[in-house]
C-alpha cells in the first residue's frame, strides 16, 4: 500500500470548462440519472469487460445464468452466449466469495481517508475517486500523480468528456483498478453492483471495508420532493459519496458536495438499511473492493 502523501493541485474552478448544471438529467454535482427505460450506452471496451465478467462469473459458479443476463441487460448488451455456457452447479460446501468475505468482516470498521470537497461542480466522481485512493498518491497504470483533474480525463474516468462521471460507462470501478492494479492481473477486483437490495449493500459496504480495507464508491440518486441526505437541497441529484466506514447498523460517508453545498456537512453517517432503500437500491449502485483467495 503506497503512503499519502501530498496531491497535485487541481485547477481553481474556471480553468476547466464547467458543465451548466440542470434539474432534468440530475447532473447537479456531476454523478448522474439515467432513465431506466434507456439502454446504459458503453464503450466498445467497457462492454466486452462487463461480457467477459458476467461470462466468468457463470463459469466459476458465482452467478447463474439467469442472473448474468440481467446484469448484462441491465446495460443493454447482448444475451445469447450465455445460454451456451456450462453452468457449474454451485458447491453445497462453499460459500460465495463475496458472502464469505463479509462473514469475516469485523463488526464495525473505519478506514483513515482524507475528505476532498469536489473542486468543480460536476467532480463528484473524481473527488470520491480521490478520497478512496488516500493511500495511493501515484497511479500504477501511468504513474500519474492523484488528483482530481488526472482522476477526470478519459484514461480514468472520463468525467470531462462527459460532463459527469456517469454510471453505465463503469469507469468508477476501471480506474480503481487502473489506479491500484495497474496493468497486471490482481486478486484485487472492483465489482460494481447497480442498484443492490439492502442485504447486498451492507455486504458490499463491509467487504470493501472490513476485509479489503478501501472505501466504497456509491452512487446515490435523490429526487425532488422525496427525502434527501446530509443536507442536500431539495432537487433531482445523481452524486458520489466515499463509504469508509461501518457499524452493525449504519455507515459512514464523506461527501464531496461541501463544497457547493451550504448545508452538506463533510462527512455524515446514516442507517445502513434506510440509506441503501432511499438512494441506493433505488439509485445507482455501490462499487466496492474485494479481494479474491
Amino acid at each position: 500500500m503506497g503512503v499519502a502523501s501530498a496531491d497535485e493541485a487541481d485547477p481553481e474552478p474556471g480553468t476547466v470548462p464547467e458543465i451548466i448544471d440542470s434539474d432534468i438529467d440530475g447532473n447537479a454535482t456531476g454523478g448522474d440519472v439515467a432513465p431506466d427505460d434507456l439502454p446504459k450506452i458503453l464503450s466498445q471496451e467497457d462492454a466486452d469487460a462487463t461480457i467477459q465478467f458476467a461470462v466468468q462469473r457463470v463459469v466459476d459458479g458465482e452467478l447463474t445464468k439467469y442472473g448474468a443476463k440481467i446484469l448484462l441487460r441491465d446495460f443493454g448488451l447482448p444475451t445469447g452466449n450465455i445460454d451456451s455456457i456450462p453452468e457449474n452447479p454451485p458447491n453445497v460446501n462453499s460459500v460465495p466469495t463475496n458472502v464469505t468475505a463479509a462473514a469475516a468482516a469485523p463488526a464495525s470498521r473505519t478506514l483513515t481517508i482524507t475528505h476532498r470537497p469536489q473542486a468543480l461542480n460536476y467532480y463528484c466522481g473524481p473527488a470520491t475517486a480521490q478520497m478512496i485512493l488516500s493511500n495511493y498518491p501515484t497511479s500504477k497504470w501511468d504513474s500519474a500523480a492523484r488528483s482530481q483533474s488526472v482522476l477526470a480525463t478519459d484514461t480514468y474516468l472520463q468525467t470531462n468528456t462527459r460532463g459527469a462521471t456517469t454510471w453505465a460507462s463503469n469507469r468508477m470501478s476501471a480506474t480503481l483498478h487502473r489506479w491500484i492494479n495497474g496493468n497486471t492481473t490482481s486478486k484485487l477486483q472492483f465489482v460494481t453492483w447497480g442498484k443492490p437490495s439492502g442485504s447486498n449493500y451492507s455486504t458490499a459496504i463491509k467487504t470493501s471495508i472490513g476485509k479489503t480495507g478501501l472505501a466504497a464508491a456509491v452512487g446515490t440518486v435523490e429526487r425532488a420532493n422525496a427525502p434527501h441526505y446530509n443536507g442536500h437541497p431539495n432537487r433531482l441529484i445523481g452524486h458520489w459519496i466515499a463509504a469508509y466506514g461501518y457499524t452493525a447498523s449504519s455507515v459512514s460517508y464523506a461527501d464531496p458536495a461541501s463544497s457547493i453545498y451550504p448545508g452538506a456537512a463533510t462527512r455524515f453517517q446514516y442507517t445502513t438499511s434506510s440509506f441503501a432503500k432511499n438512494w441506493v437500491t433505488a439509485g445507482n449502485g455501490v462499487v466496492w473492493a474485494n479481494r479474491l483467495p
